[in-house]
């Protein structure tokens, strides 16, 4: 290859999985296909100031005695986003809060509709958010989530029609504000500063960690909460979005590809401002990513294209030869020992 990027090898075999093989080059020096935006920073200064002026803070925890365990307690929490929307997330915290302050660990969900499971650690203040506009009860099942997405897949569509119905595409070339991940960005802030502030919580020990979509939700909160102290990102997604404009594969989900025909220009022009390798070029603190080689949902070259934005002094990429977006079990334990040293070593 002639410049910075991943040759691929992809078999297709019959009535059997495509089997995918890269290589990289010169992975350090792959950059984003478009530059942040001059004016990057003002928008999301300005989003946040008027989220905060026009929507009061309105958290609401929902004990789930089910879900918690001896020496935890554990919520369902939601607050007020733009439109009259709300957004919800699953928090847990100790029992003995005197015994406190105890780190905040703080995450998002990966694609698909929202879901609550077990949530924390003893000794730990935890936070999970779901990037979607519905209540999914606790408890409820895969069939009903999967039916409450449809729907909110559907009544987005009517409003934002692309050339398919799923959340993660919709609203982007209409306006910056009315993208899907908008009022979700800001209303997920409000909800990590507000654990932030919380009396029992160590404010030198506050750490996220997630996966593809929540991977991108850890570069956009750590952009926009400087409190974050250490960052997992694995195979974060939104980033590069403009990489088909330099003959890559843009990152998921594929936003401005996805849009038809008469709108892509006015997605293109907005697009830039959700990347989050743009986001990446204001995170500080100390930063751990992993790459899948084979991965065909957030391809490599748009993570490494993330991950050399990264301002961060103290950061390494975990280099999965070979993974597809199925993240390997021993990178998890890897990182989540890394995690909990406050050095960041």
């Amino acid at each position: 290859m002639a410049r910075p990027g991943f040759m691929r090898l992809s078999v297709d075999m019959a009535k059997v999985t495509n089997f995918v093989w890269s290589v990289a080059v010169a992975p350090e020096q792959i950059r984003a296909a478009m530059p942040s935006p001059r004016d990057f920073d003002d928008f999301w200064r300005t989003a946040v100031s008027h989220y905060d002026a026009e929507i009061q803070e309105d958290i609401h925890l929902e004990p789930l005695p089910a879900l918690s365990a001896e020496e935890l307690d554990v919520f369902k929490i939601s607050l007020s986003a733009a439109g009259g929307r709300r957004i919800y997330g699953i928090f847990s915290r100790p029992k003995a809060l005197e015994q406190g302050p105890f780190p905040l660990r703080l995450g998002g969900k990966g694609a698909g509709p929202s879901s609550f499971g077990r949530c924390g650690r003893p000794g730990q203040v935890t936070l999970e958010m779901n990037v979607h506009y519905y209540d999914a009860p606790a408890g409820s099942s895969k069939k009903d989530n999967a039916e409450r997405q449809k729907k909110e897949n559907a009544e987005w569509a009517k409003r934002y029609p692309a050339r398919c119905d799923e959340y993660q595409i919709l609203g982007i070339a209409a306006s910056r504000e009315e993208y899907f991940y908008y009022g979700v960005i800001l209303a997920t802030r409000r909800a990590f500063k507000w654990a932030m502030r919380q009396w029992y919580v160590d404010a030198r020990d506050i750490a996220y960690s997630s996966t593809s979509q929540g991977g991108a939700f850890g570069l956009y909160m750590a952009a926009l909460c400087p409190e974050i102290c250490r960052l997992v990102a694995c195979v974060p997604a939104l980033t590069d979005l403009c990489g088909f404009k330099v003959g890559r594969m843009s990152g998921w989900p594929r936003l401005i590809e996805s849009q038809l025909d008469g709108q892509k220009d006015s997605a293109t022009a907005n697009a830039p401002y959700f990347d989050a390798a743009n986001f990446a070029a204001r995170v500080k603190c100390p930063v751990r990513f992993v790459v899948g080689f084979s991965d065909m949902t957030c391809p490599p070259s748009a993570v490494y294209a993330a991950y050399n934005n990264l301002a961060s002094s103290d950061k390494a990429i975990i280099n999965g030869i070979g993974m597809t977006h199925l993240v390997r079990g021993e990178y998890y334990l890897m990182l989540d020992k890394w995690l909990e040293k406050k050095e960041g070593n």
